[in-house]
Parts: C-alpha cells; sequence; structure tokens
C-alpha cells in the first residue's frame, strides 16, 4: 500500500475536510445513508496555504491535497493510504485523474509518496 508524508511544521488554519458536497447544517453534515456526522477539521499552515495557491491546481487536485492532509497532517509518520481507485470512487472521478493529482502534488514537493 502506498504511503505519503505531509510537510511538518506548526499549524496555523483549520479548514473543514468534506468528501461530499451534501448541505450540512450545525457542525455535522449528511452521508449518502441519511446519518448525520460531526464535521472534521485539520489545521494547515498560512504559508502552505499561500504556496498551494500559487500553484494553480485544479480543483481534483486540491480536493486529493485535502483528502491526503487530512489522513496524515503532521508529517511526522509515514501513512497509508487507499488505493487511487478508492480515492477516486470518494472525490467522484477517474482514478486515472487521481494518479496525475499525485504525480502533480508530489512534483510541488506538497507531498512524499513512496511504495
Amino acid at each position: 500500500m502506498p504511503h505519503l508524508q505531509p510537510a511538518a511544521g506548526h499549524l496555523l488554519v483549520l479548514i473543514g475536510i468534506m468528501t461530499n458536497s451534501a448541505p450540512h447544517s450545525e457542525g455535522y453534515k449528511t452521508e449518502a445513508s441519511g446519518i448525520q456526522k460531526p464535521l472534521q477539521f485539520v489545521q494547515i499552515l498560512k504559508d502552505l496555504i499561500r504556496y498551494a495557491r500559487t500553484l494553480k491546481l485544479t480543483g481534483t487536485q486540491y480536493d486529493r491535497w485535502l483528502y491526503l492532509w487530512k489522513r496524515g497532517p503532521y508529517g511526522d509518520r509515514w501513512v497509508d493510504i487507499p488505493l487511487p481507485v478508492e480515492i477516486a470512487a470518494l472525490l467522484s472521478v477517474d482514478p486515472r485523474t487521481v494518479q496525475r493529482a499525485a504525480r502533480r502534488l508530489e512534483d510541488c514537493d506538497l507531498f512524499d509518496f513512496s511504495s
């Protein structure tokens, strides 16, 4: 299974991460099954957000970056990540698009992937 390690550092900004676009209220998101779950939050350095914005990432690349950051935000260890086909299903895109997004994120030094 592939691993990733994001950049390390003190984290300053809270960003809510949702894997679907279902409407939410009062700190909860509604799953496809109708079950409401609390929103999840991760912290991202302001400078890292500024850097990511300068890269002009596509929507899918940005979604992939946030999804991966949520799984291992501190950069202090390697984290197992799902296969591209599983991530593609979550993001509603083709698995090849997920693989291209991963290459772009690695080329931009946002993540270090290894198998």
